[in-house]
């Protein structure tokens, strides 16, 4: 079965770079995948949510460590993580399909593993929109855990503008390493996110993500999953934020667990260790 509700290639993605909104007004793929399970069991339902410049292609290979699971893979535009009702927008959407599913499969749990900035962003807004209403959301008892590799990003103009230009370049080019600087790229992305993340807005925005996964998330296993050698989501940044998230948690922190890489690059480090990766 599968669900698509936008199919953005590399093309159409490549038109879009004439503004900012048109690039992140239909970035969305959402697929429902169905894996083959016993016949007797009730497999669980892992939530994939992609980083910015994220291929369906791509994403699908981390299905493979789930072969028992449904699976469903949604990959946010880049205005999700700009625009609070943008974010909103796609967090109900995600919402609801995996509700949809939890109702085909009551008993079912659900595991979000989710990459980068761009994930993260929206995970929030989904924990937001649990907290709305959490006798009602299915999704209240059914989240068993999240994954979180390559994440949270630092809030600054330049880590901003590094991760659009590795998209951009990531989706025109056939190289294998992230390019995170562009002649040209560059030099319009970081006044544009200087100006944006000055904006009262925006800052009440990136607090939110913060808060709901932090002080107001379940309290529930947390897996960060990130490198020493990650030159767009530092090292420093991600073990900084998970000692941050550990004080918070208090008596619950023993939930919280790392698995921290020796050499791999943003969201590659399933790549460069597969086996690893799928163990954990």
């Amino acid at each position: 079965m599968n669900l698509s509700l936008c199919l953005r290639t590399p093309k159409n993605l490549l038109h879009s770079c004439r503004g900012l909104y048109k690039l992140s007004a239909c970035g969305t793929i959402i697929r429902t995948l169905h894996s083959a399970a016993s016949p007797n069991s009730k497999p669980n339902i892992v939530v994939l949510i992609g980083w910015l410049g994220c291929t369906p292609r791509r994403l699908a290979k981390y299905k493979a460590i789930y072969p028992n699971d449904k699976v469903i893979e949604y990959i946010p535009p880049l205005s999700s993580s700009l625009v609070p009702w943008i974010a909103r927008r796609h967090a109900s959407r995600l919402t609801d399909i995996v509700h949809g599913q939890l109702q085909a499969s009551p008993s079912s749990r659900v595991l979000v593993h989710l990459f980068s900035g761009n994930g993260i962003n929206l995970y929030a807004r989904m924990i937001e929109r649990i907290n709305e209403h959490p006798r009602a959301n299915p999704l209240n008892t059914a989240l068993m855990g999240t994954i979180v590799d390559s994440a949270p990003p630092a809030v600054n103009p330049e880590t901003f503008s590094r991760g659009f230009v590795a998209a951009i370049l990531g989706i025109i080019s056939k190289n294998k390493e992230p390019q995170y600087e562009h002649k040209y790229l560059s030099r319009v992305a970081i006044p544009f996110f200087g100006w944006y993340l000055s904006t009262s807005s925006a800052q009440r925005h990136l607090a939110n993500v913060v808060d709901w996964v932090t002080s107001k998330h379940p309290e529930l296993p947390m897996l960060f999953m990130y490198s020493k050698t990650d030159e767009l989501v530092t090292y420093d940044r991600v073990r900084g934020f998970v000692a941050m998230l550990r004080t918070l948690r208090g008596a619950a922190s023993e939930q919280i667990f790392e698995e921290i890489f020796e050499n791999s690059s943003h969201v590659a480090h399933y790549k460069v260790y597969p086996r690893l990766y799928a163990q954990r």
